[in-house]
C-alpha cells in the first residue's frame, strides 16, 4: 500500500463523497418508484437524508482549504514565495477536464432526452459559476452540484495571493472567518425580527457560498505549520470520541446544535478529524486504510458522476412501488456500484493522464 503524504485525508474525502452520494440517492427515490420518505421529512416538508449532502460539502470544504493552506505556506516556508501560476496549472489540470467532460455529458443526454434545459444558466457553468443558478433556482438538472465547484473556485481566485502576502495569516484568518460568521448571524437574525423567520437573498448567498468553511480548513493549516501548542488539545483521544460522535449524528440527521451554523461545526469537526489522522500519535480510527485511499483517489468522480448514475438508473430500472426492503438494497446498491465503476473507469483512463502532467511540471512540494 503507497505511503500517503498525509495519511487519513482520502479517507475523509472517501465519507464526505459517499454521504453526498448517499443524500442525492434518497432524494431521487422516487424516479424508481419507491418512496423516498423512507428517513422522514424535516419540519419544512424536506427528506430528512438531503441534510447530509450538505455536510458532506462542508467536510470537502474544511479538507480543500487545509490542504491548499498548507501546500502554499510549506511551499512559502521552504522556497520564500508562492509560484501563483503553478498554483493554477495545478487547479486546473486537477478540476477542469473531468468538469468540462460531464458538462458536455449531460447537456448532450438533456436534449437527447428532451429534457427542458435552462440555457440562460449554461455560460454560468461553463465559466464555473454553477452557483449562481443553484441561488437564482434556475440550475440544470444533473449540474445542480456544481455550486460547490463554483464556490472553491471562486474561493482561491484570491486566497493563494493572501497567503502569498500575508505576514500573520493566523491573526487575519481569524479576522476574516469572525467577520463572516458574526455577518452570518447577523443577517439571520435581522430576517427573523424582519422577514419572519424567512431566509432572505442574502442570507442564502452567505450560506451557500460557505467560504469560512474553507477558513477554518486554512486555520488548522495554519496551526499545523506552527506547531500551535493547541494542537496538543486537539489530538486528544476524547475530543476524538467527540467529534466522531458527531459525525455519526450528523449521518443520522441528530446534529442541530445551531441550524445557522450547523455546517460550520461540522467543517470544524471536520477539521479536528484531519488533525488527528495526520498527527504521529496513536489515534482509534484510522483511516489510512487501502479501501478509503482508493476511494479517496476517485472521489472527485464520485462527486462529479453521481447524479448521472441516478439518471441513468432510474431509465432502466423502475420497481413495483410497494417500496420493499430489498427494492431499496438493490436502488442503492445499484447507485453507488455504478457511481463507483465509472468514477474509476475514469480515473484510469482520463483523469491520471492530466495528474501526470501536475505531478511532472507544476507540484508545489517533493512528497
Amino acid at each position: 500500500m503507497r505511503k500517503n503524504f498525509l495519511p487519513g485525508l482520502h479517507g475523509i474525502r472517501a465519507i464526505a463523497a459517499l454521504a453526498v452520494i448517499f443524500s442525492h440517492a434518497t432524494a431521487g427515490l422516487d424516479k424508481f418508484g419507491l418512496d423516498k420518505r423512507i428517513f422522514g421529512v424535516d419540519e419544512f416538508g424536506n427528506v430528512v437524508a438531503t441534510d447530509l449532502a450538505g455536510f458532506g460539502v462542508s467536510m470537502f470544504f474544511s479538507l480543500s482549504g487545509f490542504l491548499i493552506t498548507y501546500l502554499l505556506l510549506k511551499e512559502k516556508r521552504s522556497s520564500g514565495s508562492i509560484h501563483i501560476k503553478n498554483f493554477y496549472m495545478r487547479r486546473v489540470l486537477r478540476i477542469f477536464p473531468l468538469y468540462y467532460l460531464y458538462l458536455g455529458l449531460i447537456l448532450m443526454l438533456l436534449s437527447f432526452f428532451g429534457t427542458g434545459i435552462y440555457w440562460e444558466s449554461v455560460l454560468f457553468y461553463v465559466f464555473m459559476l454553477g452557483n449562481v443558478p443553484f441561488l437564482l433556482g434556475t440550475p440544470i438538472d444533473y449540474l445542480g452540484h456544481f455550486w460547490s465547484l463554483g464556490v472553491e473556485e471562486q474561493f482561491y481566485l484570491f486566497w493563494p495571493f493572501l497567503v502569498k502576502k500575508l505576514k500573520n495569516p493566523l491573526k487575519w484568518v481569524l479576522i476574516l472567518l469572525l467577520f463572516l460568521i458574526v455577518l452570518k448571524l447577523g443577517v439571520r437574525v435581522y430576517d427573523v425580527l424582519y422577514h419572519q423567520s424567512n431566509m432572505s437573498f442574502f442570507y442564502t448567498v452567505l450560506h451557500v457560498n460557505r467560504f469560512q468553511c474553507m477558513m477554518i480548513g486554512a486555520l488548522g493549516a495554519i496551526l499545523i505549520i506552527r506547531d500551535h501548542p493547541v494542537l496538543r488539545f486537539l489530538r486528544n483521544r476524547v475530543v476524538e470520541v467527540i467529534c466522531w460522535g458527531i459525525i455519526v449524528l450528523a449521518a443520522c440527521n441528530q446534529f442541530h446544535i445551531a441550524s445557522v451554523l450547523d455546517n460550520e461545526f461540522i467543517a470544524l469537526v471536520t477539521l479536528v478529524l484531519i488533525i488527528q489522522q495526520i498527527s504521529d500519535k496513536r489515534i482509534w480510527i484510522s483511516l489510512d486504510k487501502r479501501i478509503f485511499n482508493w476511494l479517496g483517489d476517485i472521489s472527485y468522480g464520485l462527486y462529479i458522476f453521481h447524479p448521472l448514475v441516478i439518471l441513468l438508473a432510474s431509465k432502466c430500472i423502475r420497481f413495483s412501488g410497494e417500496s420493499t426492503v430489498l427494492e431499496y438494497i438493490l436502488c442503492y446498491g445499484v447507485i453507488f456500484a455504478g457511481t463507483i465503476g465509472i468514477s474509476y473507469v475514469s480515473y484510469i483512463t482520463f483523469e491520471r493522464f492530466f495528474l501526470r502532467i501536475k505531478e511532472r511540471k507544476f507540484t508545489a512540494l517533493n512528497k
